[in-house]
């Protein structure tokens, strides 16, 4: 059975979003010009009836300069 609900949460620099719908967006602000950031991601199902699964994956990113 294919579990259709989870959640999203966003951590960076020890602080944390989650990312809600419908939008599945999320923008972090106040990063700095040709910096590296290691943002990571949680995904967790929502659904009791089943055991609870997550995983986490880290993204690391640069931002440019402009």
């Amino acid at each position: 059975m294919m579990i259709k609900e989870f959640s999203v949460s966003l951590f960076l620099n020890g602080t944390s979003q989650i990312i809600k719908r419908p939008s599945g967006f999320f923008v972090w602000r106040d990063l700095k010009p040709a910096t590296i950031y290691t943002f990571k991601f949680i995904f967790e199902q929502l659904n009791p009836e089943f055991v609870n699964v997550s995983q986490s994956l880290d993204i690391q990113a640069e931002t440019g300069i402009y």
